[in-house]
């Protein structure tokens, strides 16, 4: 792991590590916060956007093996609110295009997929946020994971000026960028990392009582994971309740998102 100065960064610098190249599209979700997208245009590539699941939010599976096109260079799937995507299927759509597969966790520490795994411990680039409302918190801050020593030196090396491996001063072998994250952040993320499963635990209480409280209010639907997964309390406890994206508000989106020239927006078929 790669302790970096927010999630933010720990994108920016998984799709780098990925191999994202100018002119690449990356298939993403358009229901997350815009850094997901932005790491992918600081690249000078594109984020493609398809549907999400009305269920649980996540990147549809099938829409997005549907959005991969002939410039498709990786996906980009977000565990949106504390809730696994559906990693399985992703993996299979890699798998058959050669895509690579950076996962945005930033909300989802403590999640679980259906299988038992950790979110973020199936072998992919995978980044975490420590920003002040996530279920750990340094302030702000992030960490990357990455799958091999080799791509971890690669990110310990970019996320410090692009320092060479020993750390000397002044020998910088590649770009690099000011992405550390500060000896004082790290400090409150080790006592944080101590309190983790209390935290997460009084997240779920809470999240409870928003369950208890609106159990008679009819909502047009009910956010729940993946069958057998684990989800978290993400950055609003009161997520779950968040109402479906009708297809209409989503149309509007993507036509305003299409008319910008470095993205671009696909309907699922």
């Amino acid at each position: 792991m790669s302790a970096v100065s927010s999630g933010t960064a720990a994108l920016h610098l998984g799709v780098r590590a990925a191999g994202v190249q100018a002119g690449d599209e990356v298939v993403t979700s358009p229901f997350s916060f815009v850094a997901s997208a932005n790491s992918v245009v600081y690249e000078g590539a594109r984020p493609v956007f398809c549907d999400i699941d009305p269920r649980t939010l996540n990147i549809d599976p099938e829409a997005a093996a549907a959005a991969v096109g002939e410039r498709t260079a990786g996906l980009l799937p977000v565990h949106i609110f504390g809730y696994p995507a559906d990693l399985a299927a992703i993996e299979q759509t890699a798998r058959t295009h050669g895509l690579w597969i950076v996962e945005d966790a930033c909300e989802a520490l403590g999640a679980q997929h259906h299988d038992g795994r950790a979110v973020g411990a199936r072998g992919n680039l995978a980044t975490f946020g420590f920003y002040a409302n996530k279920q750990l918190t340094t302030g702000e801050g992030g960490v990357l994971v990455s799958p091999s020593a080799e791509m971890k030196a690669r990110v310990d090396s970019e996320r410090n000026q692009g320092r060479a491996p020993d750390m000397d001063w002044l020998d910088h072998d590649r770009l690099g960028f000011n992405y550390r994250l500060s000896d004082l952040a790290c400090a409150l993320g080790i006592a944080q990392v101590e309190r983790l499963d209390e935290m997460l635990a009084a997240r779920a209480r809470v999240a409870g009582l928003y369950e208890q409280a609106l159990a008679g209010v009819e909502v047009s639907s009910c956010r729940v994971p993946t069958p057998g997964a684990t989800g978290v309390a993400g950055s609003s406890t009161s997520s779950s309740f968040r109402r479906r994206s009708t297809a209409t508000t989503r149309s509007r989106r993507c036509a305003r998102v299409a008319s910008t020239p470095s993205r671009t927006c696909r309907p699922s078929t």
